[in-house]
């Protein structure tokens, strides 16, 4: 089955001149059913990988003051790999089954670490939440400071990159944050496939940095020193290294 979903995923991309249109819906069908299995076979174990990297991830966090829940969408109107949305404390993550970037990136790893980065993705997503829960508990927080964004531009290899505007440069400031949440959780939990999988994670941002500069944190994150000081929270850590790549760049 997998065998046959891989030629159909790598053959079929658009309806041919004349073919019925009966014909085409049927093999958008099987197509969104063929990356939908891909996912599930990249995820770490075939039934419930999703659910239990995001549970290892949850605990992780611990979070107080907010709680955060899954949602795993199949609908396939939604484009949107995964995102995190939170109001009123409470965190809700919703991941795109069937999302080809998403099994793209996983099927480059190997094995072994799928399940590692997926719990990662899921560091990142809750750091979005952590932070947003900080803002709205904590007035003149630093990660919605509008000041800070001035500097940040789009990442140096693209060709003549040029300042953000206002909007994506707030974007890319907590974008840095929800990586360095991802790399330092790697760290801490998968120490010795850590350096590969954030190398990695930012080599993914770098290359689509002319399409998406946004999240390219590449430039900010490369090369940092991930280690947690003496009683420094999750959080706190964030915040330092994002300052640190940040002050860096300038």
């Amino acid at each position: 089955m997998m065998s046959l979903c891989n030629q159909i995923c790598r053959r079929i991309r658009v309806r041919p001149p004349g073919e019925p249109r009966t014909a085409s819906a049927f093999i958008g069908t099987l197509l969104a059913a063929c990356m939908a299995a891909m996912l599930v076979s990249a995820s770490p174990s075939r039934a419930g990988g999703l659910e239990e990297a995001f549970s290892t991830a949850l605990a992780a966090f611990a979070p107080q003051g907010w709680s955060a829940r899954l949602e795993v969408v199949t609908d396939p109107a939604v484009t949107i790999a995964m995102i995190a949305t939170y109001e009123s404390r409470h965190c809700r993550i919703s991941v795109l089954k069937t999302s080809a970037y998403l099994v793209d990136t996983l099927q480059q790893l190997e094995p072994a670490v799928r399940r590692p980065y997926m719990e990662a993705l899921f560091a990142h997503e809750l750091g979005h939440c952590e932070d947003s829960y900080v803002a709205q508990s904590e007035a003149g927080n630093i990660s919605n400071d509008s000041g800070s964004l001035s500097g940040l531009t789009a990442q140096s290899t693209v060709a003549g990159a040029t300042q953000l505007s206002a909007s994506p440069r707030r974007v890319l400031w907590r974008e840095i944050l929800a990586d360095a949440y991802l790399a330092l959780y790697l760290h801490d939990r998968y120490p010795d496939v850590a350096p590969a999988l954030v190398s990695f994670h930012l080599e993914r941002r770098a290359g689509r940095a002319r399409a998406d500069p946004e999240h390219d944190t590449s430039l900010y994150l490369a090369g940092q020193p991930w280690r947690r000081d003496t009683g420094e929270s999750l959080y706190e850590a964030a915040i330092r290294i994002r300052s640190v790549g940040t002050d860096r760049a300038y």
